[in-house]
């Protein structure tokens, strides 16, 4: 059953009966990954471990950031393509979103 414009709006998040387009824009992400790059340099010349330790930790931060952002603009996209989203559909554009910030 869907939601109306004030369960929407009220329970869910502001404004969200009025969404109608995906307004994230998409990444492009290069051939070459950054944090290979960088780990590399990290690697090759000597550096103190918890310096290592440090960048790989920031580096799969970043990448997990990433992918959730992914992960909220395809449900974004899902969401706003139907005519009128469930429950469901509100919950994982939501999650995905909250996830990724």
């Amino acid at each position: 059953m869907p939601l109306s414009n004030h369960a929407l709006d009220t329970f869910v998040a502001p404004k969200l009966s009025s969404l109608t387009t995906c307004g994230m824009p998409q990444f492009e992400f290069p051939e070459v990954p950054f944090a290979g790059v960088v780990l590399n340099q990290a690697f090759v010349s000597p550096r103190p471990q918890i310096q290592i330790r440090r960048l790989t930790n920031l580096f799969r931060w970043i990448d997990a950031a990433f992918v959730g952002y992914a992960d909220a603009r395809k449900n974004l996209i899902s969401y706003t393509s139907i005519p009128r989203g469930k429950l469901r559909d509100c919950a994982s554009v939501l999650y995905g979103a909250s996830s990724s910030v």
